[in-house]
């Protein structure tokens, strides 16, 4: 014999068929633009600057529709005082504001994306990117 009853919302059937509902209100859901916060992006205390570091790795700058650089990356530029590439983080930061793959919309404030520093074992830096921050007065040091 054949009996539908329906699930109780403990079943493990009916979170799977909740989980969907809600799955298909998120696809209808219009995608909005977040604003990045964190108490960690602020001033500390109330200073006009943040003491934090950023560091750029040699891992791809994902470019936005809008501009060549993501929005929580300028967010994480501008909360920090101090910027370095390790080693091939310069390709990368270089490629997305002033290379052939940056999207150039944005090309003032890009120019203004310099870092502080670059170090590492300097073995994935590339020529051109090394000269392009050398002729900007950019420290390079070499740590093996």
């Amino acid at each position: 014999a054949f009996s539908a009853t329906r699930p109780s919302a403990e079943s493990p059937s009916a979170k799977t068929i909740m989980s969907d509902q809600a799955s298909q209100e998120e696809r209808r859901t219009p995608i909005t633009r977040r604003r990045y916060y964190s108490p960690f992006l602020s001033p500390l205390h109330g200073s006009n600057t943040n003491s934090a570091a950023l560091i750029i790795l040699n891992t791809p700058i994902k470019s936005t529709a809008n501009s060549s650089l993501p929005d929580v990356f300028r967010v994480l530029w501008k909360s920090t005082s101090f910027h370095v590439c390790a080693d091939g983080g310069a390709n990368r930061l270089y490629d997305a504001t002033i290379g052939p793959s940056s999207s150039g919309d944005d090309i003032d404030d890009n120019d203004a994306l310099v870092p502080d520093l670059i170090t590492g074992d300097l073995d994935s830096i590339r020529s051109d990117v090394r000269s392009y921050y050398e002729k900007k007065g950019v420290p390079i040091v070499c740590v093996e």
